[in-house]
């Protein structure tokens, strides 16, 4: 299943494969923005305070960086590094505690919000105002890459089968297969990010 972040009730929401919402959870933040599973089921969680913090599978927390300001959206690679968007045009890189600028406007960021890492370790982005998805090389260079089937697309997610799903404020769609743009998740309330769980999503 997936989980969904939304903004209005700062709530976490799980959908199921056949497509149910139902509410999971309303205390991992009072603040939350956006959140990432890794592939050890560490739950990372950006909040409007500005904080990155991790939930480890036994429910440990850790902060592991503040003082980001604007987050909107959060993407962890297969080393645990956080790259975080925010509504400055930057994408912050947090590893091991040090926070660096991985990318900004002078790389070719623009309205950047959500952002995934693909099974070979791609960094999408998606641009919520411009309606697009673009490819953040490991130099920090924005390339574009598609134009999204979904008006204001908010967050991205890869599987490690290479399907891509774009999430925006009510629905949930899948960009490739057999037919692309088939909305597979719908319902949503100011839904602002999401994340497959540890046993998998669609």
């Amino acid at each position: 299943h997936l989980l969904v972040t939304n903004a209005g009730n700062n709530s976490i929401v799980q959908i199921t494969p056949a497509g149910v919402v139902s509410t999971l959870t309303r205390s991992i933040s009072s603040a939350v923005q956006t959140i990432k599973y890794d592939g050890q089921g560490n739950l990372y969680v950006v909040s409007t305070d500005a904080t990155l913090n991790k939930l480890g599978p036994a429910g440990n927390l850790t902060t592991l960086a503040s003082g980001i300001g604007g987050p909107t959206g959060l993407a962890v690679n297969s080393a645990g590094e956080a790259f975080v968007t925010t509504s400055a045009n930057t994408i912050v890189k947090v590893s091991n505690g040090t926070k660096t600028t991985f990318a900004n406007a002078a790389s070719g960021l623009t309205t950047s919000y959500g952002a995934t890492f693909d099974s070979a370790g791609t960094l999408y982005i998606t641009e919520d105002q411009r309606n697009r998805i673009s490819v953040v090389a490991l130099s920090g260079q924005v390339s574009r890459f598609v134009e999204s089937t979904v008006v204001a697309p908010r967050d991205l997610l890869t599987t490690a089968a290479g399907d891509t799903y774009v999430l925006n404020s009510k629905t949930i769609a899948k960009l490739n297969g057999d037919n692309p743009g088939e909305i597979v998740g719908s319902g949503l309330t100011s839904a602002i990010s999401f994340t497959a769980a540890p046993g998998g999503g669609f």
